[in-house]
């Protein structure tokens, strides 16, 4: 077998060993013309001589095969799918919303190399009300990078209710999150308490447009117990358990 080119692609010419050519990815070469991808056999051998040239392309492209989203209250939920991969390290998933640039909201790693069907999603968490555009920036082991934008704007709702969620983790060292929302701009407060009621902490207070949130609180300063934290909004007020553990 004698081989001329460089790097993925190769031109052969000779008595090839069938063995060597099992697998698809190859193209047959006649003049200018190119075939599609085909698995050598005997309509393209005569014996064991090779009948004109076959051209072999190892690059395997990012081929995505579908990009959906879901809006689920103030949650986005992203799925898409590729059919192939070639040294794909991953997705970032970029946001933006009227009048401002794209922003990054998180990473999904990649599957190398592959040509089976892979399967991603992505949850955009606790977005504020508005309208929204969502695009993939697909980024390889080199550097190089594709863009795929999903093909519709999303519309995220104000919420209906206020609404304190339970800490998480729980019970933690040293640091959890609270999830919350309000339904009307205003201001918002949430302080933390020790079991005799005294204030340890504001983590919040400030004028928030109605929406959805999360706060980190850590505790790295204070001692294994029970605490509160307590929303005031508009009216509404709730108060929540939570248990640290050093």
């Amino acid at each position: 077998m004698v081989f001329i080119g460089a790097g993925p692609r190769y031109f052969g010419t000779g008595t090839p060993p069938y063995g060597t050519y099992s697998n698809t990815g190859l193209t047959l070469v006649t003049g200018d013309a190119r075939s599609a991808p085909f698995t050598p056999s005997g309509s393209f051998f005569s014996s064991r001589e090779l009948v004109g040239e076959i051209h072999y392309d190892a690059s395997v492209p990012v081929e995505l095969v579908s990009f959906n989203a879901s809006v689920n209250v103030n949650n986005v939920e992203l799925t898409w799918a590729t059919a192939t991969e070639l040294n794909n390290q991953g997705f970032y998933i970029e946001r933006k919303s009227s009048g401002n640039d794209w922003g990054n909201v998180g990473f999904v790693e990649g599957s190398g190399t592959s040509t089976e069907t892979r399967f991603y999603s992505f949850i955009d968490k606790n977005i504020k009300s508005g309208t929204y555009s969502y695009r993939l920036k697909q980024v390889n082991f080199d550097g190089t990078f594709r863009y795929y934008d999903l093909d519709r704007e999303l519309e995220v709702g104000a919420p209906q209710i206020y609404y304190l969620s339970q800490n998480y983790p729980n019970p933690f060292n040293p640091t959890t999150k609270i999830n919350w929302q309000i339904k009307n701009d205003g201001l918002v407060t949430i302080k933390i308490f020790d079991q005799l009621g005294k204030e340890i902490v504001t983590l919040v207070n400030e004028e928030k447009s109605a929406g959805s949130y999360e706060t980190e609180f850590d505790a790295s300063a204070l001692a294994s117990g029970i605490y509160y934290y307590r929303l005031t909004s508009g009216g509404f007020v709730d108060t929540k358990k939570m248990i640290l553990v050093k």
